[in-house]
């Protein structure tokens, strides 16, 4: 019996060695878009874009269901999926939309700057889990709210199904980037392109190539539905941050909301799925 478990163990081992080199990869591409990858097959989402189950835990702020922000969204994604490249894409539900402000740690991704420097690679995810909310307990953002955004330059909106943001000014971006940096500090988590991070809510996953065409008609479509969110919305204000668990990438429950002794009292998070 022994054996068998160490065999297992050792399988399990070399397919989250697997997922993770992928994972990683993938990562790394979010600093250079690829227009027509699809390389969450097999990890996020099977080929016909049902999703998998991908466990983890994250820090980000929902867009509230009742905000002007998640109206226009909805009305991006239906203008998006009329076009002929929606074929190629998976629509996430309008409930999971959500803003990271700071990645987490997930199941299938055990490789150094991506999980925890003090938890053990091969813990349970729930251990880290544990470990990284108790942390946040006793973490002030110190820093004033709400969190300011806006909708990226049309020319950076090159990557199908997702909305680029970018701080609203210098002074949101010095603030975005030092929470950032403190969380990573606490955490003991920080990715490649942890300082090229680009901010960003996904509305659809590519789970097929697109035809060059096809792409470069999709993308302009694209184009004119952000800068339609860009017009109803040219502030996009976020509420305080959540930790968040999920179990794929259709949900993500608020387990604890961060605090900051800045924030007057009429400030509250923009209300997500709860646990």
């Amino acid at each position: 019996m022994a054996v068998f478990a160490e065999r297992r163990r050792h399988r399990r081992g070399n397919r989250i060695a697997v997922q993770s080199q992928r994972l990683t990869s993938n990562v790394m591409s979010m600093s250079v878009p690829d227009p027509v990858h699809c390389s969450h097959v097999g990890i996020k989402f099977n080929a016909d874009g049902s999703a998998r189950r991908y466990p983890g835990n994250t820090i980000s702020c929902h867009v509230a269901h009742d905000s002007r922000l998640w109206q226009t969204l909805r009305v991006a994604r239906d203008g998006l999926a009329r076009t002929e490249g929606a074929r190629c894409l998976t629509f996430l539900p309008p409930g999971s939309y959500h803003m990271t402000v700071f990645e987490g740690a997930t199941d299938h991704v055990r490789v150094a700057g991506l999980w925890p420097s003090d938890v053990p690679l091969d813990a349970p995810l729930e251990r880290c889990t544990k470990h990284l909310e108790q942390k946040l307990a006793r973490f002030d953002m110190c820093c004033k709210m709400p969190l300011r955004m806006r909708v990226a330059d049309r020319r950076d909106q090159d990557r199908p199904g997702v909305l680029v943001l970018t701080p609203f000014d210098g002074e949101e971006n010095r603030k975005l980037r030092a929470l950032r940096d403190r969380l990573s500090g606490l955490l003991m988590i920080r990715a490649p392109i942890h300082n090229e991070y680009v901010f960003h809510i996904t509305l659809a996953y590519p789970v097929e190539r697109m035809a060059p065409a096809c792409h470069e008609a999709f993308l302009a479509t694209q184009a004119n539905e952000f800068a339609a969110v860009a017009h109803a919305v040219p502030v996009i204000e976020l509420g305080l941050p959540s930790f968040c668990t999920f179990e794929d990438m259709h949900s993500f429950h608020a387990q604890r909301d961060l605090v900051s002794s800045l924030v007057p009292r009429a400030v509250t998070p923009a209300k997500g799925p709860r646990a």
